[in-house]
């Protein structure tokens, strides 16, 4: 027996999303495909710049009646900056199809720094769900930014997981709009757009209890942003951020550089046994600021994922969405902004996947 992510988020920097006055806490409910006799839950202050003070959380499954988790024996707990904690292992039988609802109260009102947006709302402080399981279930983690962050692509998979292989496998949302592979979020984002993915790699994807796969779905951000126009908002402005104009346009990274450090992170996961899908970068209208350029190394970058023999699997989403008459951007039936599937889009992406791949089940 051991421990099995069931369900987990990325956090990022949170500031730009609502929080309600005088708020002083928040719940959400997670869907859950694994069976086993124990939970644990992890809370975190991934991007907070001052500690953080957990007064107390609760589970419940549906309808039925909370419980409340504790921390080494202790209701309340603080977690420091950049970091995350479990919480006491809980007898808390689970079956798949359950719901998990998890309820959290805060010491004050003020809006957390690190978090999430669930269900249209902002989430803070938990991270992941745990399930102690005596099988082997798959737990697969997308990786990427907004493409998957929306969840157009890994609903339709969790979904097919809960109606076809119940307690077999579980999908964790690791994107972050906005990320970016090479590069952190700039200091005028207050860490909106998360780390680098290879710097949050770790954290995001092999920290994930059980992890078996991983879905690499980053790059259209490391070619999209480099010269692009910065939008500040008003709680930026309020927090002195006023320049540069624009995003460094020396940030755009040559196919060596992106190539070197993807093969580094498919190394990591050979050696942990950890299987790697690979995706393509999807095309994306060309404007202004995304030239043919920047497109010419999206298709390279797409050739060595599709040749070096670095990934274990490689799904080639672009092949799917591009359009039929060779121009620019996505078909229009997956299309919503020239850059991100919809949900039709998203759902097609989940079926070629499931089409190549069956995950070992």
């Amino acid at each position: 027996m051991d421990w099995y992510c069931s369900h987990s988020m990325a956090h990022f920097g949170a500031q730009d999303l609502s929080w309600g006055e005088n708020q002083d806490g928040c719940s959400l409910s997670i869907p859950n495909n694994l069976n086993g006799s124990k939970i644990r839950i992890t809370f975190a202050n991934r991007y907070g710049t001052e500690p953080f003070v957990l007064v107390g959380a609760w589970v419940a499954k549906g309808d039925e009646a909370e419980v409340p988790v504790s921390f080494a024996g202790e209701s309340s707990v603080t977690i420091t900056p950049r970091s995350c904690i479990y919480c006491d292992e809980l007898e808390f039988p689970v079956e798949a199809g359950d719901v998990i609802c998890v309820r959290m109260q805060f010491a004050n009102a003020d809006k957390p720094y690190s978090g999430f947006q669930y269900e249209g709302e902002m989430k803070a402080c938990y991270e992941a769900l745990d399930v102690y399981c005596a099988n082997k279930p798959k737990v697969v983690v997308g990786f990427g930014d907004s493409i998957t962050w929306l969840d157009v692509w890994t609903a339709p998979l969790r979904e097919y997981f809960a109606e076809n292989y119940k307690g077999e496998a579980a999908v964790s949302n690791r994107g972050i709009s906005g990320n970016r592979f090479l590069r952190d979020s700039l200091e005028v984002y207050q860490d909106k757009t998360g780390d680098a993915g290879i710097h949050r790699f770790q954290m995001d994807a092999l920290d994930v209890a059980g992890v078996s796969h991983v879905i690499f779905a980053l790059g259209t951000n490391d070619l999209g942003h480099p010269g692009h126009p910065i939008t500040f908002t008003e709680g930026m402005e309020k927090a002195g951020f006023f320049g540069p104009a624009k995003v460094p346009y020396d940030q755009l990274p040559t196919v060596e550089q992106f190539t070197t450090a993807l093969k580094e992170l498919t190394d990591i996961m050979k050696e942990r046994g950890i299987v790697s899908i690979g995706t393509t970068i999807l095309p994306r209208r060309l404007h202004e600021f995304y030239t043919p350029e920047k497109d010419a190394i999206r298709l390279q970058i797409n050739d060595w994922i599709k040749t070096s023999g670095a990934f274990d699997v490689v799904i080639d989403w672009a092949e799917l969405v591009k359009k039929e008459d060779g121009t620019d951007g996505l078909k229009p039936e997956y299309d919503t902004d020239g850059l991100h599937p919809s949900a039709v889009g998203g759902k097609a992406m989940a079926e070629y996947l499931l089409e190549r791949y069956a995950f070992g089940l």
